[in-house]
């Protein structure tokens, strides 16, 4: 992709500053393979910029025109979009770019984008790796492995993450420096960029002093387990990691862990209904009595009303000085996707509520909101340590601790790979802010557990295609991150991208989930 000539376009934006460049609504302007009738001129440079992107990487930009562009500070914004009015939805981009010609951001929204079609993951993770070297003008490093963001209602369903990171001494700060979105066809749906503080030499390892690549494998090797569960995509069972070990680079020491996991079996009830999430009133009564919300102080919006294209629904009750409820429901089905709470609660606890205390209202919230049937689950529980590091601030109401409740639907003791619920509670609020629903479905009942290999087995077939590398890490804890980072040996991405076919005993492929 061609680099501005950064002169040559300074002459070029200053003669726009004389005239108008912003419309007031979408109106027909410079498009690409469009007619020439220009209404709102672009700089040349520019023009190349959205050639190059539409035939290297967004084509769906050959049918988009210029809604509006406007210069910001050093920023070059620029709208496009296929829409014919005011009212009618499509395809739209939003393109920020620097002086240089670097982009800075990029988003591409298709209310009609595929959702299902599958990924040839080296092609889309070369088109991603490939976007990020044009663009990104400093040293920086890439997720060896592309993760799948699988979460409804997000607006990235079924796109392939490649986050890319900043370097010190040639090794990777775990400070995320931005991430490219690329869909199953190889066009590039999201895209930023921003330059993070890195830290001083002095105050860093030197990855001179590490111990070596081995020694720290070994240590690796003993911390990993590996775990059973039910692979719904699949339709089979596989054995996954079941930890990600972090080893010390200096000591060559496993690194404790900050979050403590604990495991349990057990059967909810269930006595929802989806009359709960039928109407607004419903909803309501839900806010008030599950999340503790004075809903009459909330101002509601139907966020997506208007949107006749849009496979989600989502309501707001906003408030101006404490919290903001969000629901989002499956618009065909309506059932929850997500429920947020953000913002100050009207009231904070004296005292934290402990771990149980959460577990009790993540419990009562599954059966009384989200389960319409008695099932069993395995309910991982992840939570502070009580022995935390020197750094982290425990005076009172420093820190904000919050725990986070997975509940697995499991048949005959083996669990899905994927949880159905996810509750997070803060322990400082003392409630529920925050409801993750996803399509997991129960483990058949004919599982088929003849023939299993055995852990050991699992585990040893999988280290045979793991590589560590190192990292600058920064701990973090609740609300709070380590000042320093610590030099560690972790597995790479392409490295925990396997399964093992707990029949079979083969190395399949596999995915890594992407959070937020």
């Amino acid at each position: 992709m061609k680099k501005w000539n950064k002169a040559a376009f300074l002459v070029v934006a200053a003669s726009l500053l004389a005239t108008p460049a912003v419309l007031t609504g979408p109106t027909s302007a410079y498009a690409i393979n469009k007619s020439e009738a220009e209404v709102i001129p672009l700089p040349a440079d520019l023009v190349q910029v959205l050639k190059d992107l539409k035939e290297d990487y967004v084509p769906a930009l050959g049918n988009l025109h210029t809604d509006s562009f406007v210069k910001d500070g050093s920023e070059y914004r620029i709208a496009l979009s296929d829409k014919k009015s005011k009212i009618t939805a499509g395809i739209s981009l939003s393109l920020a770019v620097d002086e240089n010609g670097n982009i800075l951001s990029l988003e591409l929204s298709d209310p009609d984008r595929e959702k299902t079609k599958h990924f040839d993951k080296e092609v889309q993770y070369k088109q991603a790796v490939s976007f990020i070297r044009e663009q990104v003008g400093i040293d920086h490093a890439v997720a060896s492995q592309g993760f799948l963001s699988t979460r409804k209602g997000t607006g990235t369903e079924n796109l392939m993450v490649v986050p890319f990171y900043q370097t010190q001494n040639d090794i990777p700060v775990n400070k995320q420096m931005g991430e490219v979105m690329v869909d199953a066809d190889g066009q590039i749906v999201k895209f930023y960029q921003k330059k993070q503080k890195l830290p001083l030499v002095a105050d860093i390892a030197d990855p001179k002093k590490a111990v070596t690549n081995d020694l720290a494998k070994q240590s690796w090797e003993k911390a990993l387990s590996m775990k059973l569960v039910y692979d719904q995509e699949k339709a089979k069972l596989v054995y996954i990691p079941e930890n990600e070990p972090k080893i010390d680079s200096l000591t060559g020491q496993v690194i404790p862990g900050i979050y403590v996991e604990d495991q349990e079996e057990l059967k909810i009830k269930g006595t929802s209904t989806k009359d709960l999430w039928k109407n607004q009133k419903n909803m309501e009564k839900m806010l008030g009595e599950g999340l503790n919300l004075t809903v009459s102080r909330l101002k509601y919006d139907f966020v997506t009303e208007k949107d006749k294209k849009s496979d989600i629904d989502v309501y707001e009750w906003k408030s101006v000085v404490n919290e903001t409820a969000t629901i989002t429901l499956d618009r065909k089905t309506r059932t929850p996707i997500q429920v947020t709470l953000d913002g100050q609660a009207e009231a904070i606890l004296e005292k934290p509520i402990t771990v149980n205390e959460g577990k009790k209202l993540a419990l009562q919230y599954v059966e009384k909101y989200l389960l319409v049937n008695e099932q069993s689950f395995e309910l991982k529980t992840t939570s502070l340590t009580d022995k935390l590091p020197a750094w982290v601030d425990q005076k009172q109401g420093r820190l904000q601790p919050s725990y986070r409740f997975d509940f697995y639907p499991q048949t005959d003791g083996i669990p899905t790979k994927k949880p159905l619920y996810t509750i997070e509670i803060d322990a400082n609020k003392g409630k529920v802010v925050q409801v993750r629903v996803s399509d997991t479905v129960s483990p058949p009942s004919n599982l088929n557990q003849k023939g299993l290999i055995g852990e050991k087995q699992a585990k040893e077939t999988f280290l045979k295609t793991v590589y560590l590398r190192q990292d600058y890490w920064y701990a973090k804890a609740g609300n709070q991150t380590a000042d320093i980072p610590q030099l560690v040996y972790i597995a790479t991405e392409s490295s925990l991208s396997h399964a093992i076919d707990a029949h079979s005993g083969a190395t399949e492929d596999d995915w890594l989930e992407w959070e937020e």
